[in-house]
């Protein structure tokens, strides 16, 4: 038996990746009959099914199933490769930083610009995304999370301790009585998230007068006087402490830096590196002190 095709391999994985074969072709670029081709030409050199065209959308067979783990496995093998390749020794290149979109936009754009004046030839791309990236999989090479990972192929390193506090404007607090406070908050509850518990336990009946899954947008409701909302003290700048608010006696998170083993050394990553815990070092104060 023939070996499979790699690449008839990448199309299956888009496939069940995307949820249906329409949606791989659209990711791949390809349209719906070559991504259907490709996988009955995989059938034909494997022998066996791997799409159950029995029931309705796209359903692997067990045989499929057992495919797709291997298929997977050579798919992080050849991003592996790539690292390795990617550790030669030198400060040029791109790096790509993933973080949330609060911490990207108020803090870590404008710092980067000093980065950019040390190292002029390392291209910066930002991620901004309230997702975990895959390291792994190189989607990020360098993420800055707020929860420390459990991958173990990983470094992880703590370089903030973020401080939170609840907040308004001046004049929302000076012109709303006490019992007519309203607050801000997620549009999900993630369980990851102690801000959730932080603003459940301080609003009990109070109503939420705007909700989303931006942390940006939460910072603009406040600003905007939708009502009190409980931010990190970095993003807080010209807004003030909600003092009448009962708040738990700490309000933190850690901040961790993460990087794969194989990039951890080369060269350009560990500038980046450097940089980011020499500078996040620096305003610890920003972090912990509040507005």
């Amino acid at each position: 038996m023939r070996a499979p095709s790699w690449d008839d391999l990448h199309y299956l994985l888009e496939a069940v990746r995307q949820g249906s074969l329409s949606a791989g072709a659209r990711a791949l670029g390809v349209d719906h009959a070559t991504i259907g081709r490709r996988i009955r030409r995989l059938e034909r050199v494997l022998g066996r099914a791997v799409i159950d065209r029995q029931r309705p959308g796209l359903v692997l067979t067990a045989f499929g199933e057992a495919a797709l783990t291997e298929a997977e496995r050579m798919r992080d093998a050849a991003a592996t490769i790539a690292r390795l390749a990617e550790a030669r020794p030198k400060l040029a290149g791109p790096v790509r930083i993933t973080t949330t979109g609060m911490l990207a936009t108020v803090y870590l754009t404008p710092a980067l610009a000093s980065l950019r004046k040390q190292q002029p030839l390392i291209d910066i791309a930002l991620i901004v995304d309230e997702r975990s990236l895959s390291l792994a999989r190189r989607e990020a090479d360098i993420a800055l999370r707020l929860a420390r990972p459990k991958d173990g192929t990983l470094v992880a390193r703590r370089v903030a301790t973020i401080g939170y506090g609840f907040y308004a404007t001046r004049r929302y607090l000076r012109r709303t009585q006490a019992d007519a406070l309203a607050f801000v908050g997620f549009e999900e509850n993630p369980p990851d998230f102690p801000e959730v518990g932080w603003l459940h336990q301080a609003a009990q009946h109070r109503p939420i007068a705007f909700r989303s899954n931006s942390r940006m947008a939460l910072v603009e409701a406040v600003r905007a006087g939708f009502g009190i909302g409980v931010l990190p003290h970095y993003a807080a700048m010209g807004l003030v402490r909600a003092e009448m608010i009962a708040t738990p006696s700490e309000m933190t998170r850690e901040l961790w830096l993460l990087v794969h083993r194989d990039l951890k050394d080369a060269p350009r990553f560990r500038a980046v590196i450097d940089f980011l815990v020499e500078r996040l070092a620096r305003d610890r104060g920003l972090f912990g002190k509040a507005g």
